[in-house]
């Protein structure tokens, strides 16, 4: 009936701001996973496992670019057949000339650690992963959207290698794809 059922409040002990933007279920029927970003003068990936009484962990992840550490987020993550958790992490680079845009599939462990992670580039157009899911192969398939490119989906495997690339083109025409209802099959 679409009435809340519980509510719990994020913080960390730096009172700094926190953005979720995907979450997913555990093992545990009362605890959730979590992911988005915290502020710490620049947005960085973070990922904290929740439980009836508040955060259980809560990892911050940094990406490094070139110049030092740049501007990141977790914008989708999932329960992994395998154990664990797989997510995106978006990056941005505006320390040097032409921006560029990273975007990793990141594979952790039940405590947030990270146990692989497999990532992709590009200069001067803003790419991000959206929506991801795990189908019952174990392959992975994530949505990449940039700025005035047609979205692609992508296929990835069990350990994070690039599989496949499908565009978006007529008569799909979709101005943009930032995620997935359901999971497909």
């Amino acid at each position: 009936d679409g009435t809340a059922m519980n509510s719990i409040a994020v913080s960390n002990t730096l009172n700094q701001s926190w953005s979720i933007y995907s979450g997913c279920a555990t093992d545990s029927p009362s605890e959730h996973v979590i992911a988005g970003a915290t502020y710490e003068g620049v947005p960085h990936a973070a990922i904290a496992r929740i439980g009836p009484a508040g955060a259980l962990w809560m990892n911050k992840y940094y990406v490094p670019i070139p110049g030092g550490v740049g501007y990141s987020r977790a914008t989708s993550i999932v329960r992994a057949q395998e154990g664990g958790f797989t997510c995106i992490i978006n990056a941005m680079d505006d320390q040097i000339p032409g921006i560029s845009y990273y975007s990793y599939l990141v594979h952790l462990d039940e405590e947030g650690n990270v146990l692989w992670s497999r990532g992709s580039t590009i200069t001067a157009t803003a790419m991000s992963m959206g929506g991801l899911v795990q189908l019952e192969t174990g392959d992975y398939l994530a949505i990449v959207y940039y700025d005035l490119l047609a979205p692609e989906i992508l296929r990835f495997s069990l350990t994070g290698d690039l599989i496949s690339k499908s565009y978006c083109q007529s008569p799909c025409n979709l101005q943009s794809l930032h995620g997935f209802m359901g999971a497909p099959r």
